[in-house]
């Protein structure tokens, strides 16, 4: 839950029971607003993901630089639900510097569009909108901020709207104007919900708001290990997509194989991590880097496809 667990302690493999684990989490650690932020992304943020690659040229480059901004968001509030707040703002501002330079980059294209481009407005109501993530730093009334920054891009949003509206693709750019505003509505509801005066940081005594977490090198009776859970994934669900696909046959035959891959790289990385202690940040770049490019392989089958064929 909390990210990838390296072995910090033995050149052993972490041991975990996993069922036990589960049964021991507290209702705050199933049911976390870290969980709730995660559910945006994996929602309205890859909606809006698809959408933009389907409208492409600078729509789709700027929603890379959107994504990156959530997926940092996502991993400041997981460390802000394990620690105490700091006690310099300088601390809490240094958190939050990867999270900036992604609102940045998103902004700059804004930025850097001519005024006739046909898709300035699109790139506007994101780069008017998307400093409602800065709500983390409000330390009263977050709720409105996030609501302020709704409002800038929404003129944009309905500038949008009225120039393709009686365009062929229509329908999706429509379809654009609604996810970009479940994005927001989505972030304001959750802001309301769990963070209404301010940032909710850990404030038990030495607890954590995602549940108590097992010693890295601890073994467990009933034994169960990372590495053999994954394992079991793709014995079990993987390996019957992989026969599923085999029967329908043509490209979802192949792009199965390539997914297969990708799990088996990820196992690969999950060993190494279960027997190491954790390297540099290069240096698990390069341990995941065969990771993407098995992905990378999966999207190339997509993308290979005859635009008709019916699979």
């Amino acid at each position: 839950t909390t990210g990838l667990t390296w072995n910090f302690t033995t050149n052993k493999p972490i041991k975990r029971n996993m069922s036990a684990r589960r049964s021991s989490r507290s209702f705050i650690a199933t049911k976390s607003s870290v969980d709730e932020f995660k559910a945006i992304i994996d929602g309205p943020i890859q909606r809006y993901n698809e959408l933009c690659g389907k409208i492409g040229g600078s729509v789709q480059q700027q929603a890379s630089s959107v994504l990156m901004a959530f997926n940092e968001e996502l991993v400041f509030l997981t460390k802000a639900a394990q620690m105490p707040k700091p006690k310099s703002q300088e601390e809490i501002m240094g958190m939050l510097g990867t999270i900036g330079a992604a609102i940045g980059k998103v902004q700059e294209l804004q930025n850097s569009v001519a005024p006739r481009d046909p898709f300035v407005n699109h790139l506007t109501a994101m780069g008017e909108t998307i400093p409602a993530l800065s709500w983390v730093v409000i330390d009263s009334k977050p709720v409105g901020f996030v609501g302020d920054m709704e409002g800038a891009g929404d003129f944009y949003l309905n500038r949008v709207l009225a120039d393709y509206k009686k365009a062929d693709n229509a329908a999706l750019h429509q379809d654009w104007v609604k996810t970009v505003r479940e994005i927001f509505a989505e972030m304001k509801a959750f802001v309301k919900a769990h963070h209404t005066t301010g940032l909710q940081w850990n404030t038990g005594l030495g607890g954590s708001l995602l549940g108590p977490e097992p010693h890295p090198a601890e073994e467990v009776a009933s034994g169960g290990t990372v590495v053999g859970d994954f394992e079991n994934l793709i014995k079990g669900p993987v390996t019957k997509y992989m026969d599923v696909s085999k029967k329908i046959g043509s490209h979802v035959e192949i792009q199965a194989q390539k997914y297969v891959e990708v799990w088996n790289k990820e196992l690969e990385f999950i060993k190494q991590a279960s027997s190491m202690k954790r390297p540099s940040d290069d240096e698990v770049q390069k341990m995941i880097t065969p990771v993407g490019m098995a992905m990378g392989a999966v999207n190339d089958v997509k993308d290979g496809a005859p635009p008709r064929d019916e699979l």
